[in-house]
């Protein structure tokens, strides 16, 4: 199954980032530990993939005016990977390397992730850029200290609801404001 997970991170969110916020929840690793009696986590995931069949659910908002992001000009450095993941963004740039002599940059596509719009549909960014932050939903998120919580948790035998998930998740992102979001898709 594929679940919407929530990874808030204090750093900017690369691979090695969110796979350290991620391993705790390693299914492999939890059951290869044979002989230890021990609870079971919010969530376990076998794989995942940042964005996946999540993807572009953040509306990172777009001001033409804001110096950190500069929206106005064509940027040297490529914003996706510096201050926000963009799945397909990044997909287009590891085939941009096969792609001799053609040369395109983040900024054509930028239409059609929403741009006209006023945002940019992305996978991570700032918690306090997101547009769209009252309508996101997702199974299980990681606070920015690593704590995990999932609104049904598998306990061994059954699935036990957690009734103030909700109001858990909406803690966290009030309280998340300096920090960044990535949703990821987990499998299990």
């Amino acid at each position: 199954m594929h679940y919407s997970c929530f990874v808030f991170t204090k750093e900017f969110p690369t691979d090695d980032v969110l796979y350290r916020a991620l391993m705790p929840f390693n299914e492999e690793d939890f059951y290869n530990n044979d002989g230890e009696t021990k609870e079971y986590p919010e969530f376990l995931w076998d794989w995942y993939s940042v964005g996946g069949r999540y993807s572009g659910m953040l509306k990172l908002k777009i001001d033409k005016k804001d110096k950190k992001y500069e929206w106005g000009f064509y940027a040297i450095n490529p914003r996706c990977g510096r201050l926000f993941r963009s799945k397909i963004l990044e997909e287009m740039f590891s085939m941009k390397k096969d792609c001799r002599g053609h040369y395109f940059s983040e900024e054509d596509f930028f239409t059609e992730l929403g741009t006209y719009e006023g945002y940019l549909r992305v996978d991570g960014c700032p918690v306090s850029d997101i547009l769209n932050m009252e309508k996101l939903f997702c199974y299980c998120f990681l606070d920015k200290n690593g704590n995990a919580y999932s609104c049904r948790r598998w306990n061994g035998e059954t699935y036990e609801k957690h009734e103030d998930f909700d109001e858990i998740l909406k803690k966290t992102i009030e309280d998340s404001s300096d920090c960044y979001l990535t949703v990821v898709d987990i499998h299990s």
